[in-house]
C-alpha cells in the first residue's frame, strides 16, 4: 500500500453521517465545550472534514507494521453498508431486515469508535485488567502443577485465534535466585487493546443489539435533533432527576439512541414495547432527548444552526492550558502508542514469546 493510500486522518464520527446537518454551504454548525480564549464564538461553521478526528487514532501494528486495516473494515463493514437504508429511513420508506442490519450495525460501531468510548474503555481496564491477568495466569499454573503432579506432560496451549493474536499482552518467565521462576504477564492498556475491544464488541456482542426491536422516531412538528462528538446515547433512565448514560446494549430498559439525521432518530428500549414507526415523540420526550445529547457530548455539539440551550446546560470551559495540553496529547497520541505497542509484542530475552 502506497502512502498516499493509507488513512491516517480518522474520522471517528462518519463524515457522510454529519454531513445530514450541513447546510447549503456544506458546513455544520459547531459548539465547542473546550475553548483557548472568551472571543472564540460560541457557534462556528465548519465543514464535517475538518471535524470528528484525529490522526492515526485507529492505526495498528499488523506483522510489525503500520496499518490502517482497523479504518478500512470500519468503513467497508459498518459505515458504507448503512448509507442507503439511513437514506431511506430519513425518507420514511419501508426497511428490510438486511437494512435494519445495516443500521444497528452502523450504530454499534458508532458507538464504539468514538474517543469519548476510549477514555471509558481505559478507566474500566485499569480496575480490571491485573485481575484478570492474575487469575489467568494462577488457572495455568495449577494446571502445569497438576500435570506435574500425576506425571504427565505439560499441557500444550491451543493454537491462538486471530483474536487473541491481536490481544496486547506479553508474558514472560523471571529466573529467581536458587532456582525456579515466576510467570509475569503484562497486559498494554491503551490503543491496541481498545482497538481489540472494537473488533471484538463488533463481531461478538453486536448479536444482543440485533436481537432487540428499534423503530424510528420523528422531533415534534418544527423541531430538530441535534448530533455531537459522541453520538450514540445509552440512557438509563428512572426519572428526570434519576438517570444516567452508561447503560448496556443488552440491559433491559436501557434506551439506545442515535439521531440519523436532524428528522430522524433510532430508538429502542430493551425489553419494552416501541412508538410505531416514524411517529413524533412527545415534547417532554424530545426535551430530555435534546437534554442527554447535549450531555453526552465529548468536545462538541453539532446542529444545523445555533441553539441556546446548548450553553445553558453546557457552558464551554476557556482554559488555553487545558487546551493546550489536549493537543499535546493528540499530537503525541501515535507515537507513544506506537512505541509501548512495539514493546509489548517484542519477546522478552528471558521469556516465553508473546502472544
Amino acid at each position: 500500500m502506497s502512502t498516499s493510500e493509507f488513512k491516517r486522518d480518522n474520522h471517528f464520527v462518519a463524515q457522510s453521517y454529519l454531513r445530514r446537518w450541513a447546510g447549503a454551504d456544506g458546513k455544520v454548525e459547531v459548539y465547542r465545550l473546550l475553548v483557548g480564549h472568551i472571543r472564540v464564538p460560541v457557534w462556528r461553521r465548519t465543514s464535517p472534514r475538518g471535524i470528528a478526528k484525529h490522526e492515526h487514532l485507529y492505526t495498528m501494528l499488523t506483522d510489525g507494521r503500520e496499518s490502517d486495516e482497523m479504518e478500512q473494515w470500519l468503513e467497508r463493514e459498518f459505515e458504507t453498508p448503512a448509507e442507503e437504508p439511513i437514506r431511506r429511513a430519513i425518507a420514511g420508506q419501508r426497511l428490510s431486515v438486511s437494512d435494519w442490519h445495516a443500521l444497528i450495525r452502523f450504530f454499534a460501531a458508532q458507538d464504539a469508535r468514538t474517543p469519548a468510548r476510549f477514555e471509558e474503555t481505559f478507566r474500566r481496564n485499569e480496575e480490571q485488567l491485573p485481575h484478570m491477568i492474575e487469575s489467568t495466569l494462577q488457572r495455568f499454573i495449577a494446571a502445569g502443577e497438576v500435570a506435574v503432579a500425576q506425571g504427565k506432560p505439560l499441557p500444550a496451549p491451543d493454537p491462538l485465534s486471530d483474536e487473541e493474536r491481536r490481544f496486547p499482552l506479553r508474558v514472560t518467565v523471571v529466573p529467581e535466585e536458587g532456582g525456579g521462576g515466576r510467570i509475569v504477564g503484562e497486559a498494554l492498556n491503551g490503543r491496541a487493546m481498545w482497538l481489540w475491544s472494537i473488533r471484538r464488541a463488533l463481531t461478538h456482542p453486536i448479536s444482543h443489539l440485533l436481537a432487540h426491536r428499534w423503530t424510528i422516531l420523528r422531533p415534534p412538528s418544527g423541531k430538530e435533533f441535534l448530533t455531537s462528538d459522541n453520538p450514540v446515547i445509552r440512557l438509563r433512565y428512572t426519572s428526570d432527576g434519576d438517570y444516567d448514560l452508561k447503560g448496556g446494549w443488552g440491559v433491559p430498559r436501557t434506551n439506545l439512541m442515535l439521531p440519523l439525521s436532524p428528522s430522524t432518530m433510532l430508538f429502542t428500549e430493551i425489553g419494552s414495547a416501541l412508538p410505531s414507526r416514524n411517529s413524533r415523540m412527545p415534547q417532554k420526550m424530545y426535551d430530555l432527548v435534546c437534554k442527554v445529547t447535549i450531555e453526552n457530548a465529548y468536545r462538541y455539539v453539532i446542529g444545523t444552526g445555533p441553539d441556546d440551550r446548548v450553553a445553558t446546560l453546557r457552558p464551554r470551559l476557556i482554559d488555553e492550558a487545558q487546551l493546550r495540553l489536549e493537543k499535546a496529547r493528540w499530537a503525541e497520541w501515535h507515537a507513544e502508542h506506537m512505541a509501548a505497542e512495539l514493546e509489548i509484542h517484542t519477546p522478552a530475552s528471558n521469556g516465553l514469546p508473546s502472544s
